[in-house]
C-alpha cells in the first residue's frame, strides 16, 4: 500500500511538472519569442524527463569560438559585421589592421622600388614662354671645334613678336662649328607621373638680326633627358631680317639623336624613363678658316607633350 501511493505520487509530481511545460511553451509562444522544438525522453534510473533542444537554422555563419582555434579579436569583428553588415578590417594573425591605402576605396598603396607610380590618366601639356626671363633658362656651349668661340643669350625687352624676345650671339672661328643649348627651367615633364610620351610639338620664332659668313643660324628642338642632350634633326634656319613663325608637329622618340651626355643614343619616353627638360639647340658652322659673328633671335617658344596613362 505505501509503495502504490508513492507511485501515484511519483505520477502526479511528473503530471504537475509536464503542465508546468506546457504553460511555459503556451506563455512563451504568446510573447512571439521564437522557440525551439523540445522533445523530451525517459533515461535514466530515476525515469525522470530529460529536455533536448533540437538546433534552429540559422541564416548568418556562426562566428568561430576562441576556443576552438579562433581568434577572440576575429570573433568580435566579424559578429560586428554580421549584424551591422558593414565591411570590418579584421588584423591579420599577429599582426595590425591593414592601412586604409590597401583597402578598396582607398588612396594607392605605397609604390615598390623600381615599380613606377600608378598614373592617373595620359593627357596633354602644353608650356610656352614669350617674355624669356634670365632666371628661367640656362644656356651651355657644347661644341667649339677651334676652341676660341664665344656666345651671350639675353633677355631683349622690345623688338620681339611682339614685346620681349631672346636674343642670341655666336662667335667662333673656322673651319668648324659653335652649338649651344638652351634649356627651359619651367617645366619638367616625368613620364613616370605624367605618362609614357606618345609624341611633342615644338613651335617658335626666329629672325635673323646679322648673317656673317654664314648667313643663318640653325635651330633645333631640344630635350634634356639625365643630363643627356638631343635635338630633332630637321634643321630650321633664321635665314630672314623679320619674324617667322616655325614648327614640329608630333616628334616621336625617333626623331631625337643624342649631340651630348653619357646616355644612350635615344632618350626613353617610357612611364621607367626618368624627367625630362626641353629647350631648343643654335648652331653655326664655317668651312674655311677665320672668325665671324652671328645675332639671332627667337620668340614665342611653345611645346606641347601627348602623353598616355
Amino acid at each position: 500500500m505505501k509503495n502504490r501511493r508513492l507511485n501515484r505520487t511519483n505520477s502526479t509530481h511528473f503530471y504537475i511538472v509536464q503542465a508546468l511545460v506546457l504553460m511555459c511553451f503556451l506563455c512563451l509562444s504568446g510573447c512571439n519569442i521564437p522557440l525551439t522544438p523540445l522533445d523530451w525522453y525517459y533515461g535514466g534510473d530515476d525515469d525522470e524527463p530529460n529536455f533536448v533542444s533540437e538546433p534552429t537554422p540559422t541564416d548568418k555563419p556562426l562566428v568561430p569560438n576562441p576556443g576552438e582555434g579562433g581568434n577572440i579579436e576575429e570573433s568580435v569583428a566579424l559578429q560586428g559585421a554580421l549584424e551591422d553588415e558593414e565591411p570590418v578590417d579584421i588584423p591579420p594573425e599577429g599582426g595590425e589592421v591593414a592601412p586604409s591605402g590597401d583597402q578598396p576605396g582607398g588612396p594607392p598603396p605605397a609604390i615598390q622600388p623600381g615599380v613606377p607610380p600608378p598614373v592617373v590618366e595620359g593627357g596633354e601639356y602644353t608650356f610656352s614662354d614669350d617674355t624669356f626671363a634670365s632666371l628661367d633658362w640656362t644656356e651651355i656651349k657644347i661644341v667649339d671645334d677651334i676652341g676660341d668661340g664665344s656666345f651671350v643669350a639675353i633677355q631683349e625687352p622690345m623688338d620681339g613678336n611682339p614685346g620681349a624676345f631672346r636674343h642670341l650671339t655666336h662667335e667662333w672661328s673656322g673651319p668648324g662649328d659653335i652649338i649651344t643649348v638652351h634649356v627651359y627651367y619651367g617645366e619638367v615633364i616625368d613620364p613616370a607621373i605624367h605618362g609614357a610620351i606618345r609624341g611633342i610639338d615644338f613651335s617658335f620664332d626666329l629672325i635673323l638680326l646679322e648673317g656673317g659668313s654664314s648667313g643663318a643660324v640653325a635651330y633645333f628642338p631640344l630635350i634634356v633627358q639625365e643630363g643627356s642632350y638631343y635635338n630633332a634633326g630637321r634643321t630650321l634656319n633664321a635665314t630672314e631680317n623679320y619674324w617667322q613663325a616655325f614648327g614640329y608637329d608630333y616628334l616621336t622618340v625617333d626623331d631625337f639623336t643624342k649631340i651630348s651626355g653619357a646616355g644612350p643614343e635615344q632618350p626613353d619616353f617610357s612611364r621607367y624613363g626618368s624627367p625630362i627638360q626641353f629647350g631648343y639647340v643654335a648652331s653655326n658652322g664655317r668651312s674655311f678658316e677665320g672668325g665671324t659673328q652671328t645675332i639671332s633671335g627667337l620668340d614665342n617658344w611653345s611645346v606641347t607633350v601627348y602623353t598616355r596613362p
